[in-house]
């Protein structure tokens, strides 16, 4: 698992071949992990939502919206990822936690 942009991916090296996906379901925000990868789709264990692994695309529900998926590349030893469609709108990274006011000096 790697961040990109603070958006978890999913690495996973097949055949030769490396998909990339974003690490969370666009259900509900459920952690798609290694451990829940089955053939070519990735399981959330949340509400039972698949993914297929080469495009995204969702293959059983609750989940009707696809996962993100990334462009990789390997050079020098690296993998070099980038969001398959730039135009495509990110969410925004989340906030920050705040310190707690009482932890904050007195001033």
């Amino acid at each position: 698992m790697v961040e990109i942009g603070r958006v978890p991916v999913l690495l996973r090296r097949h055949q030769g071949k490396i998909d990339a996906v974003e690490a969370w379901c666009p259900h509900a925000g459920g952690p798609l992990e290694p451990e829940n990868i089955e053939g070519d789709e990735v399981m959330c264990p949340w509400h039972g939502s698949r993914f297929c692994l080469r495009d995204g695309r969702p293959t059983q529900g609750p989940a009707s919206a696809p996962l993100r998926t990334f462009t990789v590349r390997e050079a020098g030893g690296r993998i070099l990822l980038q969001p398959s469609d730039e135009t495509k709108t990110w969410p925004p990274a989340p906030t920050p936690p705040l310190e707690s006011a009482a932890a904050a000096p007195a001033g």
